[in-house]
């Protein structure tokens, strides 16, 4: 395997995502951004493995989904604002 970001393989393909909060490991509560996660919350993030079921991603690569706005908009406004803050 090779490329722009080159990964040991085997590896789970996929950079953006979008999910439900299903845990929360202990060390996240060091972080100030742990006192307005919660589990349940809806995010998106920018994490390698997105591809996967399940997703173990940083607490600070979480953003929060408004409820007003669905799972599909949200990982694409991502994605683009990604795309946009990377070029």
């Amino acid at each position: 395997c090779s490329g722009l970001y080159p990964r040991k393989c085997p590896f789970v393909i996929g950079q953006e995502g979008g999910g439900t909060i299903l845990q929360l490991s202990s060390s996240s509560s060091e972080n100030s951004d742990s006192t307005t996660l919660q589990i349940g919350d809806r995010v998106v993030y920018g994490a390698f493995g997105s591809y996967a079921e399940y997703t173990s991603v940083p607490i600070d690569k979480l953003v929060p989904v408004p409820d007003e706005m669905d799972m599909q908009t949200a990982v694409a406004c991502m994605t683009q604002g990604l795309t946009a803050h990377y070029l």
